[in-house]
């Protein structure tokens, strides 16, 4: 294998291969062709179509949901804009309002169809050609009586007939009641989607569906009752309460609940508020050794209320004003601020090392979405955002030298997160005491975007990728592992480091993911089985993991030559490498910190403090917040069932599971902890429900590392939520608002 010393010293003969390139100038290059009622990827060509159309017209049943009684559709599209749809009713009475209304959200659907919908419109800029323009879709909808209201006994039947000649699609709909031509819309709209390539709608050119509902009755229950429901849910709150909220007991509703002396006074003051903030040290980038303490004091002085804050640090003080916004809150009565007559707090953290990961590989996130996460994460003093931006199933970051990766691997054009996003996000972080981590999951967890190299002369960067049965090569689909053998791969390995160095820098840490490899895969790749037998390491597991640990030590200089040839810390996921007896046989103890993915019960971990490894706990008993859904493969729930309610996320001690491991809470070992929120079933849409509050309970873990269980925090962790959801976050309900207004009551 090519040292990594050669191997750096040839990077720039890559780059003449990889030259850098705008988005625009390296098209995609996936296309999808319909095999079997099938979508299947593969490389663009005349036979294949955009995913979009290709889900329209794949498959018997289109993409109609729910599935029609009858539908038989052609495998040809036409194409139009929304502004030329046409329409002509034929309806009785009070059924002729309705009509036009679900018509007018009819064409409301269409124009959401497009992925720059906001507002109520869309951003159509084209250019189109002629066909295009002047393609009309006609609607000619016939609703034979007058019934405008819903029964037991209404006909909901529809049939819908489309029809394309020339230069207009003929869209027919015959229903016995509105109610049926308003489902034949709705199978309609499912019939057209969004042409990227064109920035047009599509229908499909030809359709016959009849349609019959099997129940007269079908329900979905909303309980407005125990919680009321509206677009600012949260943010108003019955008068006084807040006040009674800010004094009440030892810590108010503080959270994280400070870790030094803490009093507050026992009245509210409506007055001009004087803030001073000292801040004694120039430190404005965060790492392990950063100090986080702060000190607060608030005093009446006349008709001012003073506020004092003392910290080392930029750091400190971010977190003193998040304290101090705690002790704020509006009378809802007198349409006010309030703050607390008094107060006097010294605060530090418990552990060094406080955070949330958020996977956007299987899934992902726009930066809005992201930032979103970073507010919410500030507002509880989480202090690590753990990026798993890449993985087997996409890869979106875009990188300027090796712009291929990205328009190989992103899910499309739209899903990329570009050099001037991460920039972004790494600052936003950093102003809300927030280090953006970066984690290049590698050798495992790599596949889709490493395509692009055996045809530019490089050879198979990866292996085993989309390789099926998938149960074989890797934990879930899609597969793929690095070719440790291929010297080039440590060149383009280089080449990624340099760049991420350079967007998320300057590093204090790093993540090289480096779990779950499959040695299936790799055993039964002919280049690396020819490249072990000619090494004469034969084929063992240990032979395996000696290659594999070989692996991880280049990555590592790799890793410390784009960084300027400066060591720092990297993090590594508890693995094969890490098992019983292996950890420091493979791993340096002063180069690497474990993650703990394990129980935590396991007695790995242990083993792990005992040889001295630094530890950073995310145990999946209780720290995995994907957990205790449905399966995602199959039926049944999904592997790390049970759900992690609240509860258990912040009784999870660090420091009590080393204790019960070893007999001593390994304070000077355990960095921290972090919970994992990996998006094989979560997108943005459910992004705030998964994390929070349950997030909130692990920043009081590990900010305050308290003593007791969680009953003494549930009405100060009830309140942060409010808190939040008037922020914008959608953090989820884990009690009735009668709960928050009478507090102790709700127990068993």
């Amino acid at each position: 294998m090519t040292s990594v010393r050669v191997a750096v010293e040839v990077v720039a003969a890559v780059l003449v291969l990889l030259p850098s390139a705008a988005p625009q100038e390296l098209p995609a290059p996936w296309g999808w062709a319909c095999d079997e009622g099938l979508c299947v990827k593969g490389v663009t060509s005349d036979t294949t179509t955009s995913l979009n159309q290709c889900k329209l017209t794949c498959g018997p049943e289109s993409a109609v949901w729910p599935r029609p009684a009858s539908i038989e559709h052609s495998s040809e599209v036409a194409f139009f804009l929304p502004t030329n749809v046409t329409r002509r009713v034929s309806c009785q009475d009070a059924v002729c309002p309705l009509l036009d209304q679900a018509i007018d959200l009819f064409l409301d659907n269409l124009q959401k169809y497009h992925p720059d919908y906001a507002g109520g419109s869309a951003p159509w800029e084209g250019p189109w050609d002629a066909s295009i323009v002047s393609h009309t879709l006609d609607l000619d909808v016939t609703i034979w009586n007058a019934d405008d209201r819903l029964s037991l006994e209404t006909d909901e039947s529809y049939q819908l007939f489309v029809t394309t000649i020339a230069d207009k699609t003929n869209a027919q709909v015959v229903a016995a009641t509105y109610f049926g031509a308003r489902h034949a819309l709705e199978t309609l709209s499912q019939l057209v989607d969004y042409e990227e390539g064109v920035d047009a709608l599509m229908v499909v050119s030809a359709a016959t569906v009849e349609d019959v509902p099997a129940f007269p009755y079908r329900g979905i229950l909303l309980d407005t009752s125990r919680n009321f429901f509206s677009e600012n849910v949260g943010v108003r709150i019955l008068p006084g309460l807040n006040a009674c909220k800010l004094t009440c007991g030892p810590f108010g509703s503080l959270w994280p609940r400070p870790t030094g002396v803490t009093r507050i006074g026992n009245e509210v003051l409506e007055r001009e508020v004087r803030l001073d903030i000292t801040v004694s040290g120039a430190a404005t980038r965060l790492s392990l050794e950063t100090p986080e303490a702060y000190t607060l004091d608030i005093t009446p002085r006349g008709t001012v209320i003073s506020v004092t804050i003392l910290a080392s640090n930029y750091f400190g003080a971010r977190h003193a004003l998040e304290t101090l916004s705690q002790l704020i809150a509006f009378d809802d009565h007198e349409g006010l601020m309030q703050i607390v007559s008094s107060a006097a707090l010294t605060d530090a953290p418990a552990f060094k090392y406080r955070g949330i990961l958020l996977d956007t590989s299987r899934n992902f996130f726009s930066v809005r979405a992201i930032e979103r996460t970073l507010d919410a994460m500030a507002a509880n003093k989480l202090n690590t955002f753990h990026w798993h931006i890449t993985d087997s199933h996409s890869f979106p970051m875009f990188l300027e030298s090796l712009p291929k990766m990205a328009f190989y691997g992103a899910y499309s054009s739209r899903q990329v997160y570009f050099p001037t996003d991460i920039l972004h996000l790494v600052e936003y972080g950093r102003v809300r005491g927030i280090r953006v981590l970066p984690e290049f999951d590698a050798p495992a967890h790599v596949g889709n975007g490493w395509q692009w190299a055996e045809a530019d002369g490089l050879g198979r960067l990866a292996v085993c990728v989309n390789q099926e049965p998938w149960q074989s090569y890797c934990v879930e689909p899609p597969c793929g592992q690095l070719n440790v053998v291929n010297d080039n791969t440590y060149i383009v390995l280089g080449q990624i480091y340099k760049e991420m160095v350079r967007l998320f820098g300057p590093l204090d840490l790093f993540h090289y993911g480096g779990d779950e490899v499959n040695l299936n895969c790799w055993n039964t790749t002919e280049e690396i089985v020819k490249h072990m037998e000619e090494q004469g390491q034969g084929r063992s597991a240990d032979a395996f993991y000696k290659l594999w640990s070989d692996f991880q030590a280049s990555s590592y200089g790799l890793l410390t030559t784009a960084n300027g040839g400066k060591q720092i810390p990297g993090i590594l996921w508890t693995s094969h490498l890490t098992e019983e007896g292996r950890a420091d046989q493979y791993l340096d103890k002063d180069h690497y910190i474990i993650q703990i993915w394990t129980t935590g019960t396991d007695k790995l971990i242990g083993e792990l403090l005992q040889k001295k490894f630094r530890v950073i706990f995310s145990n999946y008993d209780h720290w995995y917040l994907d957990c205790g859904f449905g399966a995602w493969v199959g039926e049944g729930n999904n592997w790390c069932s049970p759900y992690k309610g609240w509860q258990k996320v912040y009784d999870n001690s660090p420091h009590a599971i080393a204790t019960n491991l070893t007999g001593s809470p390994q304070a000077d070992l355990i960095l921290g902890g972090e919970a994992a929120l990996w998006s094989e079933q979560v997108d943005e849409m459910t992004l705030d429900s998964r994390l929070w509050p349950r997030g909130a309970a692990l920043a009081e873990r590990l900010w305050t590392n308290p003593s007791h269980n969680w009953e003494p925090a549930e009405t100060r962790l009830i309140h942060q939520r409010q808190r939040m959801v008037a922020r914008g976050i959608r953090a989820d309900r884990i009690q009735p608002q009668w709960c928050h207004q009478n507090e102790g009551l709700c127990y068993i």
